[in-house]
């Protein structure tokens, strides 16, 4: 993450109330080349699901979580297999 920050010193947070939401912003902000995106958690019960089927929708982003407020969403986003939070 670190390393590819340096190429691409901009990171993007979006939120919705179900990452699924986002599937068309974040589209386009991988068509225009934003390349590190963070999802903002939620307790929605599949919010980890959505993200992983953001991750496969949009392969040249790489999607984090931000706003973790618990330790729920610490493990939401280890199962949404996200590089960082």
């Amino acid at each position: 993450m670190i390393a590819s920050l340096h190429h691409q010193p901009l990171l993007v947070v979006l939120r919705a109330d179900q990452p699924r939401e986002l599937d068309e912003r974040l589209l386009r902000l991988e068509r225009i080349g934003i390349r590190h995106v963070e999802i903002a958690w939620s307790r929605h019960p599949a919010w980890a699901e959505q993200v992983r089927e953001l991750q496969r929708r949009c392969p040249g982003v790489q999607l984090g979580a931000a706003s973790i407020t618990a330790a729920e969403g610490v493990r939401a986003a280890a199962a949404a297999e996200l590089g960082y939070a």
